[in-house]
C-alpha cells in the first residue's frame, strides 16, 4: 500500500458518511453530489486495499477495516483541530481544551485562584479539573483524559510517567475543639494519643498501593495502627475530624483555616511532616503551552505561599 496515496480529502469525506451512516445524509452535510461523494470513498478503499463500508438499504455501515480507518481519521482530525487551535492562539493567547487532574485537597483548596488566573489570562481556553486518588488520575493521564496530574503519590520507576516535585507541603495532626476528648482534656499530645483513646482517621489503604505520606507519618509517630474510620477523599476525613469522629493527620492547606478560627486544635509533633506534590505527565510528550504556563504559575504560588 502506497500511504501517499491517500487523500485526507477523502479521508474527511469518509469520517462524515461514516458519522452520518448514510452517503445520502453525508452529502447533504459535506455540500456535494451523491455521486462525488461515492468516487471519494472508493479512491480511499483503492488506496487503502480495503473495503471501508457495507451498503444496505438503510445506509452504510462500517466494516471491520471501516471501523480501523474511523478510529484513526478521529485522531487525525482531533490533532488537526489542536493544531489549528495552536496556530491561532499563538498571537492570541492560550485556546483549546486542557484538563488537570488533582487530588481533593489540591482541587479546593490550592488550584481554584490560579486556575481562575488562567481563565482570565485565556478566555478561549477551556479548563477541565479532575479530583481524585493518584491512581484514578494517572488512569485519566494514560487515557488521555488529562494532561497532567498533581497529587502526592510519586509514580513508580515502571510507569510511563514522568514525575517533578512542584513544591513540599507537611501534614499537621489536628483534632476538633468541639470533641468530647478535647472537651475533657485541653493540652493533647502524641504521648497520649499513642494510647489510642481516641480513633485516627485515615486515607483508605486500598487506594493507595504505595502508601500516602499520612500513613508513613503515623508510624513514624508511633500511632497505633488500626484507624476508626477511612475515606478516600481528603476533605471528608477533614469533616470527619470537625465533627468530632476522631483525629487525623491532614494536609496543612485544607486545615489552615480551621485551626485558625479554632475549630480544629493542632496537636504538636517534634518536627514537621513534610509530603511532597508531584507534577506529573506521560513520558515522550512535550507538554502543552497550557501545561507550561500552569506549571510556571504554580512553582510562583509555591514560592510565595508554601
Amino acid at each position: 500500500m502506497d500511504l501517499g496515496r491517500i487523500n485526507l480529502l477523502h479521508l474527511e469525506q469518509f469520517y462524515e458518511v461514516a458519522k452520518a451512516g448514510s452517503v445520502s445524509t453525508g452529502a447533504r452535510k459535506l455540500r456535494l453530489s451523491q455521486p462525488a461523494l461515492s468516487k471519494s470513498i472508493r479512491l480511499l478503499e483503492d488506496a487503502l486495499s480495503a473495503k471501508l463500508f457495507e451498503r444496505t438499504k438503510r445506509g452504510v455501515h462500517l466494516t471491520a477495516s471501516g471501523r480501523i480507518a474511523f478510529d484513526h481519521a478521529g485522531r487525525i482530525f482531533a490533532e488537526a483541530g489542536r493544531l489549528r487551535e495552536e496556530i491561532a492562539s499563538a498571537e492570541e493567547g492560550i485556546a483549546g481544551d486542557w484538563c488537570l487532574g488533582a487530588s481533593d485537597n489540591l482541587a479546593i483548596h490550592v488550584l481554584p485562584p490560579l486556575l481562575a488566573g488562567m481563565k482570565r489570562d485565556h478566555s478561549r481556553l477551556r479548563i477541565q479539573v479532575f479530583s481524585g486518588t493518584s491512581a484514578r488520575i494517572k488512569d485519566e493521564l494514560y487515557a488521555d483524559r488529562c494532561d497532567a496530574g498533581l497529587f502526592f503519590t510519586p509514580p513508580s520507576a515502571g510507569e510511563a510517567l514522568r514525575a517533578e516535585v512542584a513544591f513540599e507541603t507537611e501534614f499537621w495532626v489536628v483534632l476538633a475543639r468541639k470533641s468530647e476528648w478535647y472537651r475533657r482534656k485541653k493540652d493533647w499530645s502524641l504521648a497520649d494519643l499513642r494510647k489510642g483513646e481516641i480513633p485516627r482517621i485515615e486515607s483508605r489503604h486500598r487506594d493507595y498501593a504505595g502508601g500516602f505520606p499520612a500513613h508513613f507519618h503515623s508510624k513514624k509517630l508511633g500511632l497505633p495502627e488500626s484507624p476508626f474510620l477511612e475515606a478516600n477523599l481528603h476533605e471528608v476525613k477533614k469533616r470527619l475530624v470537625l465533627e468530632g469522629a476522631g483525629y487525623s493527620i491532614l494536609v496543612k492547606h485544607s486545615v489552615e483555616k480551621e485551626v485558625r478560627a479554632g475549630e480544629l486544635v493542632r496537636i504538636p509533633t517534634s518536627a514537621r511532616l513534610p509530603a511532597p506534590i508531584y507534577w506529573v505527565t506521560r513520558k515522550g510528550r512535550a507538554p502543552g503551552r497550557a501545561s507550561t504556563e500552569f506549571r510556571a504559575r504554580l512553582a510562583a504560588w509555591a514560592r510565595d505561599s508554601v
